[in-house]
Parts: C-alpha cells; structure tokens; sequence
C-alpha cells in the first residue's frame, strides 16, 4: 500500500471573546491565545513481536480531521474542520481541552479507519499556548490469508469476521484489505465446501482481545502442507504463534447437523411491535446433536445495558453476576446452566415486559448463536427484535359536560391496548373515585374519542388516566351551567316575576348571566338574589303573559333558559275617583231624609264602598215617642274635588247613637268618626253601634296606595287612611297615613302615599281593605264640635248639624 506522509500543521489561533461572539469569551477576563499543533500518527504495531516492520494504516488528509474545543467550566464548546480553525483570535484564560478525531469508532470495516487524539492545556493572560494534538489509529486491525494447500483442498470458502459489537463483515476469499474493528472479541465463521460436495460452517476460533493500533494476521491452513488426516490449522499471530489452533476434519465433525436455532411466539429478524411494559411469548429453542458448546448473546438495549447487561455473553459460561442479572431482568434459562447437553430453552417472555425505552431509542435486539463441542454453528443466528416504545397517554381537548349529564368526554393519544388504561374523576370532596369507560372510539390512527362516568359536580372536575395503574395525563372538565328556570305563583306580580334558578349551579348562572329578554326584548330592569337563586324581573305589563329568557356565559358557550309567565292584573278599585254617588231617600214622620252612597247602582259598582253614615241616622225614645236624630250624613260627595267633578266628603259628626241632639244640645256620647272604607256596613237600628265589615275581593298585591286630601281640624286632630291587603283572613300587607296631630288646615289637596309593606310574601291576595276616618279619637267632648253648623249637601241643600274635623278625599289610585 502506498502511504502518503503526515507532517504537522500548526494553526494560530486568535479568538475575540466577547458577550454576543459566538465563541462565549467575556470581555472582563484575560486573554490569551492558542498556537497548536495537529498530526496524524498511522503506524500500526503488528501482533506478531518477532517481525520488525510496522505497517501504515489507512491515511486521512489532515484537513479533514475535526477539532472540538472546549473549557472545562463549560463555558464554552466549538468545533470546527482542521482547515477551518480560526486565526487571529484570543480566548479567555481557563483550562481548556482540544481534542483531534477522524472517522467513527462505531463504524467498522474496510478502509474504515478511526483516529482520536487529545491534550490538556492552559490559557495564560496574554500567553501563547502551544498545545501538540497526535491522533492515532483506535481501531484494531485484521487481515485473513489462506494457504496454498487450504486453497487446493476445498472448492470454495469464505470467512465473516464477527466483532465484539456483533457486527460481521464479509471477508471474501479474494481479500486482501485489513478489516477496521473495534478493540476486543473478534471471532470467524469459517464455511467450507470440499470438492465432493460436502458443506460445512463452523466457528473455530477467536481473539478474546484485539487491542487497538494493532494489526492481526490470520492464517488459515491444512495439514501444514503434509499429507494424512485433514487438519484445519489457524494462527493468530502472537495469540498463536506457538501453538496454533487445529481441527481435525474427520467425518464425525462433517457429518455431524449443524445446531438448530427455533424461534417461537416471533419470525426471526422481524420486530414484535408492542408498547412497554405489554407482555408477549417470544422463545428460543436450541438443538445441538453434537452436544453445546457455547451460546453467544449479542444483546443492543440501551435500557438493559445501563443495567450492566454485557453486549456480548456466552450465556452457557456466564458468570454468577451475569446468571444473577439475567434472573433479574426476567430471562430464563433452561438447559444451559446445569448438566448441558443437546437441548436447551431460553424464554423472553418475562423479560419484554420489563423492558423501557431511552429517550428515543426503544428497539432491543436479541442475536443467538449456537456452537458444538466441534464448532460447529447454526446455519444462522436468530435474532429477536423488541420495538417497545414509550407508552403515549396523552389526554386533550375536554369537551364542557352539562350539569346532569354525569359524563365527560375528550380526546386520547394512545398507542396500547384498551385493556390497560382506566379513568379516575375527582368528587365533590376532592377524592378520586373510578370513572368506567362509557365509550372509547377510535377517530383517528392511535386518536379516540373517549366518555367516562363522573361524580355529581357542581363545577368542575378533573379527569386522570392510568396505564396499568400508573397516572399517565389528566384534563380538567367544566362543567356546564344547564338550568331551568320555575316560579311560584305568588312570585308572579302586576309588574315583577320571581324567577328560581333550578339546576347544579344556579348561582353561577346568576354570576355570569348575560342578557334577560322579555317576549324577545333585551331588558336592563332585573336584578338578583345569590342566597336564594333568583331573578327579580321588573318593569312587566300588567296582566299579560311574558317569556322570559335568560342567558349565561357558559365558559366559550351560553346556556339559555326560558319561562313563562302571566302577570297580575294591576286592579283598581271601582269609583277610585269619587264622580259615582247615589243618593238614597227615606221618609219618617212624613219627613224626607238623605244618605250618601259612595257608589252608583247604575254602573253596578255598590257593594265596594260603605260608610257608616247610618249611625247618625238613629233615633231615641222620648215621652214615649221615636224621634229621629240629625240625620245628617258624615260621608257625602262634594264639588270640591281635586280633579273631575266630584270628590269625598267625610266629617266627624256629633249625632249619632241613641242620642238625640237638639240645635242647642250635644250628646257627646253619640258623636262619632265619620269613615269611608271598602266593605259593607252592618248596622241594627235596635243596637247601640254598627260594625263595619271590611273587604272586598280582590286578587292583586299594589306596591302603594296614593290619595289627594284636605283636613280641616276642629281643635286639634288629625284623620287616619288604612289600607291592607288579605290572603283569605290573613293580612299580607298593610300601610297607614296619620298626619301628625295639628289644630293647622290643609286647604289645598295634597297627595299622600302610602307604601304597603308585604309581611307575607308566599301567598296570593284574596281581599282588600281601604278606609279613611276623619278623626282618630274614638271618644269626643263638646269642644270637638261646632254646634248648629250649616252643612250644604248637594242636592238636598242646608242642613244644620254639630261638626267636627272635615276630611275631603279624591283620586284614589293602587300602584304596581
């Protein structure tokens, strides 16, 4: 081989360092810089110490070896090309390694050479250092030559070198090149055909450990030369140099099978594609009609390696440490270990479960190979191939589950089977409870669309899922705000609903609400009760039937719920204005007498008002005659009025009872209040008082009541109005007006209000009550009245009775 010379190339290198230079020097240190030197050393020693000439090995141009740069604080890395090392820089001062390499020590074969050379070195403060870096040959050389006899005696041959990394290289019969391996075991398969025919492949020998920068020569031979008994002789250098290897190839060892490899639960050299942690049956069965001799595990598994799993085992002469491992990891042996003979089993099938991937790489090989007691080996080693990738469990996109649904469903990223994963769903009082599988459809390759059963939750909940028991991804589901929307009768009013939020979240509805309609209008006019879920709706027609709907931001969504309602009635109560008035006429003694009603029996409004005019209009017994008394009426329409025609008048009256006044005589005892009131009058002329009876139907709840009044007090007085609303005999609400007591008049209508306070709130009106009295004082004295005053009565004219304070009323209105 014609070698080419490798001088050295000497580099100066000036590195700028600064904070935004890629090659990470800091402007606040020293600098210094790097003259280094770089050569390639190709001499190779020969395995045989007798011969004095060294060879070359395969020779690299020194520009195309690479150089990596690093500081030993880790501050900074470069590598670049030889021919690319950068000049005119400085580097920060540091320790610093530079390292020289050609090649890969991975790679083997012919002219697959591997250099690597590296020094330690300092950067002084404006120092030059001159570093030396000579890289040499890391691989182990091997070259095969066959004799001329060897060649005259069989038909054909061929070797394959196998090395330690179970790698094997075809070294044909024509070969001349050495081959590139790694330092260590290196072994033959020899194959031979003779010319009668007869086939052989045997292993007959190997280099238990090349070492590197080493050349080995193999010969391989027959008889020496001599004649006799066929024997194979091969020489290994200074590993044989005294005593070589020979066999004898009598006809037992030609005749004899080959060791038969049978695979079992896998094909050989094709992958069983499983996920980790998956079991399967994978098993080898060894036959060996001339009895076993060795059996080679050549494994690639970064994860059992990083266990101390040795690449290369004869598991038959496998140590106590390796016998322990190989118990641990789950491979079982049978065969091998005690009393070997021709038979024997080795089962992976404990093993593969426990297999994991590292980082990326989740393929484990498995090779074996079988030799005799004669070398003799299977015709070809089977190997097993486990691809077990990383489990992928990865759980996405929840969709939002109504509140009663009690399921969640989302996507899953899965590559197993469906029979190791499960589901566990946090509860109200955040324990994980299971989540059975409802469904789990595949939408897509290794995508499914999978709903489970969760707890009752007002919320949210989180989702976990396992693989094989073991907590692999989780999503968190919302849980949607569906609601519907009830109310109680007596929350239906004139002009407001009451509206409940039914569902599992009512108040969240409540705080994320984000329009109410009414009949297909967006209103402003509700507000919201949180402690009791409700909807307070104002600003209804009276009356009517009204849908209403409400709307919630439900998370990306909006959950809509509708009811509908009909309104109360806003009522008023007949004659409210004071314009009907009947007049009823009664004649004692051939004397007309009047009594004002408060309705007209025209329009069909009586029954709604009385007064409790008929106590004065009682009479007494004097000399054994009836008399009649005053007969002045304390309640009577007047022209007075604050709007319209008409309006009430009510005075407290000094005739009534049993008493029979004269113009100069008053009999307080008699007087009385003059009232107005809804209701009737109940009243015997042969008792001493009436009784008034409060009430009449209605089936309305008012918010207040408003009237126009003038009060003229005769000394000092005040008048009262009353009003109340019943649910059968039970008052609702209720409200009074009481001026304070005054001897001043209000001669101009005013409007007085009064506000009706619901006590009761969970019942309907049956029934209301108004009343206005002139005077609160229920006893009187003669200073309450002024005596033989002239009253002008509509239609009937003067009339001339004792009077008290004077109350006018009119306009009266309910409002909602």
């Amino acid at each position: 081989m014609v070698l080419k010379h490798l001088g050295q190339i000497a580099l100066l290198s000036m590195l700028l360092w600064s904070c935004s230079d890629d090659n990470g020097v800091y402007s606040d240190v020293g600098k210094g810089e790097i003259r280094a030197s770089f050569k390639a050393n190709c001499k190779v020693s020969p395995s045989v110490k007798a011969l004095d000439d060294e060879i070359e090995a395969v020779k690299p141009e020194i520009n195309d070896f690479t150089v990596n740069l690093a500081k030993s604080d880790g501050s900074y890395a470069k590598t670049w090309q030889v021919s690319e090392f950068p000049t005119n820089s400085k580097f920060s001062t540091g320790v610093y390694t530079m390292e020289l390499f050609y090649g890969s020590f991975s790679d083997e074969g012919f002219e697959k050479p591997y250099y690597y050379g590296s020094a330690k070195f300092n950067v002084e403060d404006e120092e030059v250092a001159t570093p030396v870096i000579e890289a040499v040959l890391g691989n182990s050389m091997v070259s095969i030559t066959y004799t001329d006899a060897f060649k005259s005696y069989f038909t054909s041959y061929s070797t394959k070198v196998k090395t330690g990394s179970g790698a094997i290289i075809d070294y044909a019969s024509s070969e001349i090149r050495p081959v590139y391996v790694k330092p260590g075991k290196v072994s033959f398969l020899l194959s031979l055909m003779k010319s009668n025919g007869v086939e052989m492949t045997f292993e007959p020998a190997s280099i238990e450990n090349a070492e590197a920068r080493t050349h080995y020569r193999v010969t391989i031979d027959v008889n020496g030369g001599e004649v006799g008994d066929v024997v194979l002789s091969i020489t290994f250098d200074d590993s044989t140099d005294v005593a070589p290897i020979e066999v004898l190839l009598n006809d037992e060892l030609i005749n004899a099978p080959a060791p038969v490899i049978t695979p079992k639960g896998f094909e050989n050299n094709t992958a069983l594609n499983i996920i980790e942690g998956d079991a399967t049956e994978a098993s080898i069965a060894i036959v060996a009609q001339a009895g076993i001799k060795s059996v080679i595990l050549n494994t690639s598994s970064a994860f059992l390696e990083g266990k101390g799993w040795s690449t290369e085992m004869d598991i038959m002469n496998a140590t106590a440490e390796q016998k322990s491992l190989l118990n641990q990891c789950g491979l079982k042996v049978n065969g091998l270990w005690n009393n070997p003979d021709k038979i024997a089993f080795i089962d992976f099938s404990e093993l593969i479960p426990n297999l994991h991937p590292v980082g990326n790489n989740s393929t484990h090989l498995f090779s074996i190979q079988v030799c005799d007691i004669y070398g003799r080996i299977a015709e070809s080693a089977v190997t097993l191939v486990v691809n077990a990738p990383a489990v992928v469990f990865e759980m996405s996109e929840p969709q939002k589950s109504e509140a009663a649904s009690q399921k969640a469903s989302f996507k899953l990223r899965y590559n197993g089977k469906l029979d190791n994963i499960s589901f566990k769903a946090k509860n109200d009082y955040g324990v994980y409870v299971d989540a059975p599988i409802l469904s789990c459809v595949e939408s897509s390759d290794g995508l499914y669309d999978v709903s489970v059963s969760i707890p009752d939750n007002a919320t949210s909940t989180i989702v976990k899922g396992y693989y094989k028991g073991v907590e692999k991804s989780s999503v968190e589901v919302k849980i949607g705000m569906a609601f519907s929307l009830t109310a109680n009768d007596y929350d239906i009013w004139a002009t407001k609903a009451i509206i409940k939020v039914n569902g599992k979240t009512p108040s969240k509805v409540i705080s994320n609400v984000k329009a109410v309609y009414v009949n297909g209008v967006e209103i402003s006019s509700f507000s919201t009760d949180i402690s009791n879920n409700t909807f307070i709706i104002n600003g209804l027609q009276s009356g009517t039937q009204n849908a209403i709907k409400i709307v919630a931001n439900d998370y990306n969504d909006e959950a809509i719920a509708t009811i509908n309602v009909a309104t109360e009635a806003a009522m008023q109560v007949p004659n409210s204005d004071m314009e009907s008035w009947t007049i009823e006429t009664k004649t004692v003694s051939s004397k007309t007498y009047y009594n004002f009603l408060p309705y007209s029996s025209v329009n069909g409004t009586e029954g709604w008002w009385a007064t409790n005019n008929q106590i004065g209009q009682n009479g007494t017994i004097a000399l054994g005659i009836w008399w009649k008394g005053c007969f002045a009426s304390s309640t009577s329409y007047t022209n007075d009025s604050h709007s319209g025609s008409r309006a009430a008048y009510i005075f407290t009256n000094g005739h009534g009872r049993h008493y029979s006044d004269t113009g100069e005589i008053l009999y307080t005892d008699g007087s009385y209040a003059g009232s107005m009131f809804i209701g009737t009058f109940s009243y015997n002329e042969s008792e001493y008082d009436g009784v008034p009876v409060q009430g009449h139907s209605f089936s309305s709840r008012p918010d207040t009541l408003t009237f126009w009044y003038k009060y003229a007090p005769y000394s000092s007085d005040t008048f009262k109005a009353w009003i109340a609303i019943r649910s059968g005999e039970e008052i609702i609400a209720q409200g009074t007006y009481s001026p304070e007591v005054s001897t001043t008049a209000v001669n101009s209508y005013k409007k007085a209000t009064i506000p009706l306070n619901y006590s009761v709130t969970n019942k309907k009106a049956t029934s209301i009550c108004v009343q206005f009295l002139s005077s609160t004082k229920t006893s009187f004295s003669s200073s309450d009245f002024a005596k033989k005053t002239t009253i002008n009565y509509p239609e009937v004219g003067e009339w001339v009775a004792h009077r008290g304070s004077e109350l006018w009323i009119d306009d009266i209105v309910l409002t909602y």
